[in-house]
């Protein structure tokens, strides 16, 4: 019942504007839906329509060419844009389906790992390695491992590492050791999302002459 107030007050003001009978524009706009909380998911009009109305499954409405909307559950959503021509009785519409939730590291993947040959201080041939994602252990500990090994593959434990909102996030790997304290082998901070599409696969990659990567990520519906 809000929502249709709210439709038929923004109609109301559209038609007492202007009496100009211009045709509408074709609506159309670009999404980033796949964040959740905290950063919200981003609308942008790409219309260039005078008047541009955004309706979300969840009861929500806005106006104006670029929205930002927190949904307050994870889960599957539409979205309905409509561009009204000045005299607001054209209009022209565009919907998105789609889900939001918690984006998760998945796995890290090493196609190349050049571990140095040294003496292990658990008395072992080489390092035994696993890794800390912002500060989260790998599932994974590969035990004297060998640099002649093509892929490593580390996971994470529930489901993956949740990306907080921060601007930058820590690799390290490490030699896992009882007797004596880990020995950290390398370690990066960088920031994510540095290209345009900021939502394929892989989120960061890496190559350089020891440490060749990949760390892959997957929406999820809650945060661990």
């Amino acid at each position: 019942m809000a929502m249709n107030k709210y439709i038929k007050l923004f109609m109301l003001g559209l038609v007492a504007l202007t009496a100009c009978k211009k045709p509408v524009d074709e609506a159309c706009f670009e999404a980033e839906p796949y964040h959740f909380k905290p950063t919200g998911s981003s609308f942008k009009d790409c219309s260039a329509g005078p008047y541009v109305l955004w309706e979300f499954s969840d009861g929500t409405g806005m106006e104006g060419t670029t929205v930002q909307h927190i949904f307050s559950e994870a889960g599957n959503y539409s979205l309905t844009q409509t561009v009204y021509a000045e005299d607001g009785r054209t209009s022209s519409t565009s919907t998105l389906s789609f889900y939001t939730g918690y984006i998760y590291i998945d796995s890290i993947v090493y196609d190349k790992l050049l571990v140095p040959a040294f003496q292990d201080p658990d008395g072992g041939e080489t390092a035994d390695l696993y890794l800390r994602y912002n500060g989260v252990r790998s599932n994974e500990t590969y035990e004297d491992y060998f640099s002649d090994r093509s892929k490593v593959v580390f996971t994470f434990p529930n489901g993956g590492v949740y990306l907080p909102s921060v601007n930058s996030y820590d690799l390290s790997l490490f030699d896992s050791n009882t007797l004596f304290p880990d020995l950290l082998l390398a370690n990066q901070t960088y920031t994510p999302y540095q290209g345009e599409d900021r939502f394929n696969n892989p989120l960061e990659e890496n190559t350089d002459s020891k440490y060749e990567y990949a760390i892959y990520w997957h929406v999820g519906p809650e945060k661990p």
